[in-house]
């Protein structure tokens, strides 16, 4: 239940997208969009209007690519014997359903399998630590052969204006660039890979790239001079071995405020207050 809004929707007033990116009632369209929900019960009844996945991915650091790959794999098994309701679309609208896929009985909860990349791009939006980050972005493209779409780790955007997706490829256990619709020229692959030290949340002088050049280069050689895109390549050669995550915690985010406790306030002391031992 709610108001679907396309992408190129008129009714999207600047009004109407602030209210959609501060409101926690949002269900993206199969078709493009989003579905906002009501955020006020609609009767005195109540009307359901989310539906939960029955498993999510969890990944503890420390960890390695296998382990990782298996709680992927482990999600989609768990996810779909829990999910009793889909998705259905109507063709040429962008509207979309709602409909059961097993008996459900009375009283028990609905549960919709959200697939492996909803949860891949949480974990995105909230993990911190390089490895891990990438990590995040190799499962992202190895989802294919469990029968989901490849998600790129990160976009960039030129001067110009034109747009790329920068994906993990598996074939070739590689990071590679695709332009979006539209799109002609093509980015270096050294910008593409400044672009990934941005979504890894590292910078290229930091001591985190000391634990992987050298994969890749004379154990002599200073990780402060490589190229960035060796510095990805040592990353990825060590997660593909199986190599545990490890590395400090970013090191280019700005210091998280300290909270900073209530001073205690001077109690004053009245005309008949005298001090007492």
């Amino acid at each position: 239940a709610g108001i679907d809004y396309r992408e190129d929707d008129p009714a999207v007033t600047p009004e109407v997208m602030r209210r959609l990116s501060e409101s926690s009632y949002l269900t993206a369209n199969p078709r493009g969009g989003v579905r906002e929900g009501h955020p006020t019960p609609l009767g005195r009844h109540g009307f359901a209007q989310f539906l939960n996945d029955g498993a999510v991915i969890n990944i503890t650091h420390p960890t390695t690519l296998s382990v990782a790959l298996k709680a992927m794999r482990d999600y989609v098994v768990q996810s779909d014997s829990a999910a009793n309701v889909q998705y259905t679309t109507r063709d040429g609208l962008q509207t979309f359903d709602l409909h059961a896929i097993k008996d459900i009985g009375k009283g028990s909860e609905l549960f919709m399998s959200y697939g492996p990349q909803y949860w891949l791009s949480e974990l995105a939006q909230f993990v911190e630590r390089p490895a891990v980050r990438m990590l995040v972005c190799m499962m992202r493209g190895s989802s294919e052969e469990l029968g989901f779409e490849v998600t790129p780790c990160a976009s960039v955007r030129d001067e110009e204006g034109a747009e790329f997706d920068v994906y993990y490829k598996r074939e070739s256990g590689s990071l590679t660039q695709a332009a979006r619709a539209g799109t002609v020229a093509s980015i270096s692959d050294s910008v593409a890979a400044a672009f990934m030290m941005q979504y890894l949340h590292v910078t290229l002088e930091s001591p985190f790239w000391a634990h992987f050049t050298g994969l890749v280069l004379a154990p002599s050689a200073s990780y402060r001079s490589t190229p960035p895109a060796t510095k990805l390549t040592s990353l990825l050669v060590h997660l593909l071995n199986d190599g545990q995550t490890v590395g400090d915690p970013p090191d280019n985010l700005p210091p998280r405020p300290k909270k900073m406790g209530k001073k205690p306030r001077k109690k004053r002391r009245g005309r008949n207050q005298r001090n007492t031992v």
